[in-house]
């Protein structure tokens, strides 16, 4: 499954570019949407957008910690709230409080949201602790009675770049693990560990380690810091090669172009999610999936038309007009020398 970022991040931010790419996810059959905004102004206009126009082939996402935070809501109002909205599965977000103090006082730079979230309650009141870690089974059975029916376990001392993950890094993973452990067989929700972010090939083996054979919602993984600018591309070749060495990815969160560079533009997401979604059909095709067989089977089964082309003039997004206009071997082009011979 693929999961696509949108949201208002600053006031000038286009709002109708916003709605704009969640009928890009609608057209390209993404399979989660997640809404992460931080205008705190606009929220509340935006999520009733969102609702008004949600394509009924995308299932919404939040992040609560974000707008209880903003907000200063109680989070079970939060839960409520978006999940009134449509909202069929959230981020939890597990990080304790004592692994956000222990982390800063060792000057480990956090760099998710979430965390930088969880660390300005502790900045205001050092005896707060996150409520999605002291009371996670009450909050999951409250999100569950409100419509919620997928948990991503949400972590927040991800390595900001591709360097060695470190003691907070792990010890982070191993509670989402034994979270996962502990609820993903005793409650009817689907699980699945938000991580995987900045990973160098290197820390594969620590994280398999880890991770075992747990549901990933995996963040890239991106295999090098010297690429910004083609993100997209650097997580593309860390996501197949992260499913060659089996790790269970069920859900890919996807990256632009502009990942790490800019707020991404509607022309961005777009050719994000025709990249990703080739990579998971050419994923799905590599590693056998009898989903991505079923979609590939009537696509190649052209076969009229691949005896008139070099390959039927059809892909994954529809037909290509190029009967016409393809000009690769110029007056040299066997086919159309077969086409006229005949």
């Amino acid at each position: 499954m693929l999961k696509l970022n949108i949201g208002l991040s600053y006031p000038e931010q286009s709002f109708t570019d916003e709605l704009k790419k969640l009928e890009l996810a609608s057209k390209y059959n993404i399979d989660f949407v997640s809404v992460i905004s931080v205008d705190k102004h606009r929220i509340e206009a935006f999520w009733e957008s969102v609702r008004d126009n949600k394509p009924k082939n995308v299932r919404l996402c939040s992040a609560p910690i974000y707008e209880s935070i903003l907000l200063e809501e109680d989070i079970k109002d939060t839960i409520k709230r978006q999940a009134s909205y449509g909202v069929e599965a959230m981020t939890f977000h597990i990080t304790p409080a004592y692994l956000i103090n222990s982390a800063g006082l060792d000057g480990y730079v956090i760099n998710s949201r979430g965390g930088q979230f969880i660390r300005e309650m502790i900045e205001k009141d050092p005896h707060w602790e996150n409520p999605f870690y002291s009371n996670f089974s009450e909050l999951v059975l409250y999100a569950y009675e409100c419509g919620v029916r997928t948990i991503f376990l949400g972590t927040s001392l991800r390595p900001g770049a591709c360097e060695k993950a470190n003691k907070y890094t792990i010890d982070e993973l191993k509670i989402a693990c034994d979270f996962y452990d502990k609820y993903s067989e005793t409650t009817v929700l689907d699980y699945q560990i938000e991580a995987f972010g900045h990973v160098p090939v290197s820390e594969f083996p620590l994280y398999k380690y880890v991770l075992d054979n747990r549901q990933i919602c995996a963040m890239g993984p991106l295999l090098t810091d010297a690429v910004n600018g083609y993100d997209e591309l650097n997580a593309v070749i860390g996501y197949t090669l992260a499913l060659k060495e089996g790790f269970d990815i069920q859900t890919e969160c996807m990256i632009s172009r502009s990942e790490h560079i800019k707020m991404p533009t509607v022309e961005d997401v777009e050719d994000e999610c025709q990249k990703w979604r080739v990579a998971k059909l050419v994923n799905g095709v590599a590693n056998d999936w009898w989903e991505a067989h079923e979609e590939e089977d009537p696509i190649i089964a052209k076969k009229e038309k691949q005896r008139t082309q070099c390959s039927a003039h059809i892909n994954l997004f529809g037909t290509m007009d190029i009967q016409e206009t393809c000009n690769v071997c110029g007056d040299k082009c066997p086919l159309l020398k077969e086409k006229k011979n005949a």
